[in-house]
């Protein structure tokens, strides 16, 4: 199952009005809340024994909030709860094949595709990159452009889209703000420029990427000093232990390096030649600090990235605005440099071998002989232009791979297991000021539904606020009015917008009505007549497979939870 789905699902229960329960009621309430909670449960059984038979192979869906205000079918009024988890019962399909082979099948259709996509891509992508660097070092912004644009192509289409009118290409609606983009642009532009420029030190393409796998390093430090991140012990140590490899392997490289132009220095120059290992290192200092710097911008964009997830949800949407704006925003800052770039591909291309020299002829088609029209094409290309092409090719391809493929194929075969989640609203009528709150919820629903959740723990933070002792001595229409600035304090969510559908007017309605309610109070309606129809009276319920399971609690943590979907869930 998602973690997040279940984190979310556990942060909700936990927050959620914790002290109401069944000790909230007199004893005769508590008894017969029981008695109805108990023929409810028995309804279920019935019902689920009922259309066992109907059930066919488990279903995968993510809940989306939006879907809580189309109008339910009965038998979707008839399984939802408060705190709701569906999931079909796999005993109700008899298995076409034994389990061992069908999970076989799965993975062997799945991840081995996928891995040799992804390898080929990456041995790909560092064979040209080695080609390219040993050609001219000084490549890093001329490597970089060439591969944002080619990205930015092929990233396109999730952020684009082209209508038969002027201007004939539009941008797509946006998940995120395009001035977040912009902030995250510059980051990630920072950091792959000074990455690919580390190359004119004497840094190699190797020792290069030993180096950045140091990431893990900087990206605890900067949590632990700017996030107030702690880890566990074994995390600490794990990543000093990386530290040190990452130290030794830079420090093995330059006396290597060290070594051979020294060796290659007495044999040209004779034993006085004056080469000496701390000038080598000096050689390739700049580029370990360029790397280090690298590092450290590309924490911080860690950092901002999660934020960015936070306010505005993380989704396959979101992951693709994130590759298409990161790359094409950067594209205009290589404008300035245009003449820098094209004088290097000029000369990387009037340098290099042409493209014939590595195809040997035993390997064209039997019947092209050298002076074929494929052996001219292939002496009209330099090398190092077609390994300038297939490193950009394979860098997108690489990512494209993995975002419009592996990631959505995880995510729905594998990561919620048979198991669908709703989340109902569940009003406390002892409790007048909870369907205040539960009118706001409404209204965040109605004006910005992809924000309910953040508004729902901001909510949560601020509970209290809206207990009734908080709330005694001032008016209905004042309460709203703290609520929707709490509201407001969530980015995208409008105050006024909030606030027009929670205030209750002091006029009678035009049919002389004096019960007027507000824009949320038929949607409060809703909320009460599902949860009757589901036999649900307090928070939180959680109805798995259509019965009420009573041996769940809001105090449960992670662990426990995981511990009783492994055992229920498959």
């Amino acid at each position: 199952m998602d973690n997040r789905l279940v984190d979310s699902m556990i942060d909700n229960f936990k927050h959620r009005l914790q002290n109401e329960d069944y000790s909230s009621l007199t004893p005769p309430e508590e008894q017969q809340m029981r008695d109805i909670d108990t023929s409810t449960n028995e309804a279920m059984l019935a019902m689920k024994d009922e259309h066992v038979a109907a059930l066919s192979e488990i279903e995968t869906m993510i809940y989306d909030p939006t879907e809580f205000w189309n109008p339910p079918t009965t038998s979707e009024m008839a399984s939802s709860a408060n705190g709701h988890i569906v999931a079909k019962d796999p005993r109700s399909s008899p298995p076409t094949g034994p389990p061992s082979a069908s999970v076989a099948r799965d993975v062997l259709s799945i991840y081995v595709p996928t891995l040799f996509l992804i390898f080929f891509g990456c041995c790909s992508n560092v064979y040209t990159l080695e080609s390219l660097v040993s050609t001219d070092p000084s490549l890093g912004p001329l490597l970089t452009f060439v591969q944002f644009v080619f990205v930015s192509l092929f990233s396109s289409s999730s952020c684009l889209y082209f209508s038969s009118t002027a201007p004939f290409i539009h941008l797509k609606p946006r998940q995120v703000p395009v001035r977040k983009w912009l902030v995250y642009t510059i980051l990630f532009m920072a950091v792959n420029l000074l990455n690919n420029s580390a190359f004119g030190y004497k840094i190699s393409v190797p020792l290069h990427i030993i180096l950045r796998s140091a990431g893990p390093v900087a990206s605890m430090t900067v949590a632990y000093l700017f996030n107030n991140a702690r880890y566990a012990k074994v995390k600490v140590a794990a990543v000093a232990f990386l530290f040190v490899g990452v130290v030794l392997a830079a420090l093995s490289d330059s006396h290597a390096r060290s070594t051979r132009v020294q060796g290659l220095a007495n044999q040209t120059l004779g034993p006085d030649a004056g080469v000496n290992k701390t000038a080598v290192l000096k050689q390739q200092a700049p580029g370990f600090l360029i790397i280090l710097l690298a590092l450290i911008l590309s924490a911080f964009l860690g950092l901002y990235t999660d934020k960015l997830y936070s306010q505005h949800g993380r989704s396959a949407q979101a992951t693709a605005e994130s590759l298409f704006y990161s790359h094409t925003l950067s594209i205009p800052f290589f404008s300035l440099h245009l003449q820098a770039l094209s004088n290097n591909f000029r000369a990387l291309a009037t340098s290099s071998p042409p493209l014939s020299s590595l195809v040997a002829v035993h390997t064209l088609p039997v019947g092209l002989a050298p002076t074929s029209t494929v052996q001219q094409l292939l002496s009209s290309i330099p090398t190092a232009a077609a390994m300038l092409i297939l490193n950009a090719l394979t860098h997108a391809k690489l990512f494209n791979t993995f975002y419009n493929h592996v990631y959505p194929t995880l995510r729905a075969k594998y990561s919620s297991p048979g198991i669908r989640v709703i989340f109902r609203q569940q009003i406390q009528p002892w409790h007048p000021s909870s369907t205040l709150v539960h009118e706001a919820g409404a209204a965040v629903l109605r004006t910005a539904p992809d924000r309910f959740w953040e508004f729902s723990r901001v909510l949560f933070e601020s509970q209290k606020e809206f207990f009734d002792v908080s709330v005694v001595n001032e008016v209905r229409n004042q309460t709203y009015a703290r609520l929707a600035k709490l509201a407001a304090s969530v980015e995208g969510i409008d105050e006024a917008k909030i606030l027009k559908l929670l205030k209750v007017s002091d006029k009678p309605g035009e049919d002389g009505a004096l019960n007027t309610g507000n824009e949320t109070t038929n949607d409060v309606k809703l909320m009460v007549k599902m949860n009757r129809l589901t036999g649900v009276h307090v928070t939180p319920t959680v109805v798995w497979n259509g019965v009420v399971e009573g041996s769940i609690s809001s105090s449960w943590t992670k662990e426990q939870w995981e511990e009783w979907l492994d055992k229920n869930a498959h």
